[in-house]
This record gives structure tokens, sequence and C-alpha cells, in this order.
């Protein structure tokens, strides 16, 4: 085993994908760290070979003993294990990405709505205090007004 493969986070998942079509093929009390790697478990539980790559075990599977995935498919029945899809490096991220935009928009929405009652409420609070002053200086400028016209009469 490499060590990096340690640290690689998918290498869990490819592990576990390994065990679970291993355990499809031979029994659910099969397990997998007291045989050597199994070339058609690795080709079922990835789906083949893609972009020339095996799914784990590269460099350790014979490449003229191992069967390809259209000759492990010709010889399946419906008894045999599942030939599972290669999951996607990014998929996990991807997932967690679409959660945190969704949770965002959420309380996007949860803001506006706020906002929406907020603000008439804040308006009307300032129009109530003003109105007084509003009052005054209304008042201040028709007694100005009611000078001056009285002042252009005498005139």
């Amino acid at each position: 085993m490499r060590p990096e493969a340690c640290s690689d986070p998918e290498y869990y998942t490819k592990i576990a994908g390994y065990v679970e079509v291993a355990r499809e093929m031979y029994g659910a009390d099969y397990n997998p760290s007291q045989h050597d790697l199994d070339p058609e478990v690795v080709i079922r539980a990835g789906g083949g070979k893609k972009h020339g790559r095996y799914y784990m075990g590269e460099g350790t599977i014979g490449l003229t003993t191992t069967p390809n995935l259209a000759q492990i498919r010709a010889r399946s029945t419906r008894s045999s294990a599942s030939i599972h899809t290669r999951p996607e490096p990014a998929r996990p991220e991807m997932k967690a990405l679409a959660e945190e935009l969704y949770t965002v928009e959420q309380m996007k929405q949860c803001i506006l709505q706020d906002m929406e009652q907020f603000i008439p409420h804040c308006v009307q609070q300032c129009i109530e205090d003003m109105q007084p002053q509003i009052q005054a200086a209304m008042k201040a400028q028709c007694d100005y007004f009611l000078v001056c016209f009285t002042h252009m009469l005498v005139s």
C-alpha cells in the first residue's frame, strides 16, 4: 500500500466499495484482509477500467490474466455480484456545496421576508415619530404665508 493512500479520503471509499462487492460475491462473512486482491472484485467495484486504470490496486493486478468488464458482464447472471459505477472524486464535495448553497438561499429568503415586514414598519414608525415636527413645520410655513399675505394686503 502506498503511504499517501492512508491520507487520501477517497481511499476509504474505495476499500468500502471493494469489501461490499467482495461480500456480495463470496458471502457476508468474507474477510478481504485474509485474501489477495481479487481482480474481478476490483473491476466490479469500480465499473471496469476508467482511463486505462483500475479502481484500485493498479500495478498489483495482472493485465493478461484479468478479465475485462465486457467479459465479466457476458458471464454474469442475475445472482452474480452487481457491477458498480465508480464514484466520482468530487461528488461528495459537490453535494456538500449544493447543500450549503441551498442553506444560504433559504437564509437569504428569510432575511428578505423579514426586511419586507420590517421596512414598512420602520417607515410608519418614523412618520409617527416625526408627526409633531412635520405639523410644527407646516404651521410655521402657514404662519409665514399668512404674514406675507397680510403684509401684501396692507401695502
